[in-house]
């Protein structure tokens, strides 16, 4: 990925550096993104547990390894972006707070998009009976989207 951005990649991988420009980045075990797959692994595994009588549970059980495959390839992304980051921008902010801000946002994004995914396609949830259109004025929405709102900007 880093090839598209410069020509000046230069990867060991026996020792598991990666160096552009100036900067040496050594990818250790922590970075390998073992502990967002098992994030995603064990919430997709809960989401198809806890709904699996609404769900096409045969057809839900691809959203694992697909869930997956996604957080394993935003982590060589994120790995890729630090680097980046670090030879363009600033070491500092590169190490500081991307690199693990960034692995968690992609473990959100790939988990609540799995679950967003599931819920929206008719492939994986199986079809209900059509319920009764009711009129109901709900205020939840008018208190719950300004902490939402804050919620995401912290995060």
């Amino acid at each position: 990925m880093l090839s598209l951005v410069s020509r000046q990649v230069f990867v060991t991988p026996s020792e598991g550096v990666i160096r552009l420009r100036d900067v040496e980045v050594e990818i250790q075990m922590g970075c390998s993104g073992l502990e967002g797959i098992g994030l995603v692994l064990v919430l997709v595994s809960g989401y198809l547990f806890t709904f699996r009588r609404r769900l096409r549970l045969v057809r839900a059980l691809w959203l694992l390894p697909l869930s997956l495959a996604a957080v394993w390839l935003l982590n060589g992304v994120r790995v890729a972006l630090l680097v980046a980051v670090a030879a363009f921008v600033s070491p500092d902010i590169a190490f500081g707070g991307f690199h693990s801000k960034a692995g968690w946002i992609a473990v959100c994004a790939v988990a609540l998009g799995t679950v967003w995914l599931a819920e929206r396609s008719s492939f994986f949830v199986r079809p209900s009976a059509p319920e009764p259109a009711v009129a109901v004025l709900n205020p939840t929405a008018a208190y719950l989207v300004p902490f939402l709102a804050l919620l995401g900007v912290g995060l």
